[in-house]
């Protein structure tokens, strides 16, 4: 008993890692946190614990109580959850998928429309050419589906990379720093293919959708990110 909740939590912290990495490290431009996830509520809801995107959209104290709130109970949850997966790690994905939907209506709830619109914006800035992997953003650019089929094959192999990389993890073959540069060196090379399946007008309208520039403060950037770069124009 004592080894699977050892390994649940080792596994929650692992996807911990991964999700924090996905989310572009920081306030940097071009990560991608979908080669984990897809393009989901749970990466803004993360975007919202720093203090650069909370002034930016004029987050009141009321609404900081909240969304602490609504991130605790989450990570309970999550705990539970993870446990009672057993380091199944399509279970645990899944468990994720649902979490960060529940989290996308709460979210709603307590931010403004605006507030919304923003944080949208924000997160397109942060991510960069892996925004795209957002079906809605995909929908936006109008898409062809050959270049979707190219992103979904580049979402297969990343998700490949980062599972072998979990599993190491797991298996104490490689250390935490060596999980995080590698995580980072897959997501980094994510967001340089995805640019390369944008066409120059798509990126001109990607950048247009991340609105007014996102003054981010350094200190609140995670150390441990890169930058995948917004890629410029490629053809079909």
């Amino acid at each position: 008993m004592k080894n699977m909740i050892k390994i649940a939590m080792m596994t929650m912290a692992i996807f911990t890692v991964a999700i924090s990495l996905a989310q572009g490290g920081g306030g940097r431009q071009g990560g991608g946190r979908q080669g984990m996830m897809g393009g989901r509520q749970g990466g803004k809801t993360q975007l919202l614990r720093r203090k650069d995107v909370q002034k930016d959209l004029g987050i009141t104290a009321a609404q900081t109580t909240e969304i602490d709130a609504m991130q605790k109970a989450a990570q309970e949850d999550m705990r539970a959850a993870f446990q009672d997966a057993q380091g199944d790690q399509d279970a645990m994905r899944k468990i994720m998928t649902e979490m960060q939907t529940k989290q996308a209506e709460q979210l709603a709830k307590i931010l403004t429309a605006k507030q919304m619109t923003r944080l949208d914006e924000i997160n397109i800035q942060i991510q960069g050419n892996n925004a795209i992997l957002d079906e809605k953003v995909q929908k936006s650019l109008k898409m062809t589906t050959a270049q979707t089929e190219k992103i979904k094959k580049l979402q297969e192999a990343q998700q490949a990379a980062n599972q072998s990389l979990m599993e190491k993890m797991r298996n104490q073959e490689i250390d935490r720093e060596a999980f995080t540069a590698s995580m980072t060196k897959n997501r980094d090379a994510m967001g340089v293919e995805l640019g390369k399946i944008l066409t120059a007008e798509q990126v001109t309208a990607l950048k247009a959708m991340g609105g007014a520039k996102f003054e981010a403060d350094p200190a609140e950037a995670n150390p441990q990110g890169g930058r995948g770069g917004r890629g410029g124009g490629g053809g079909n």
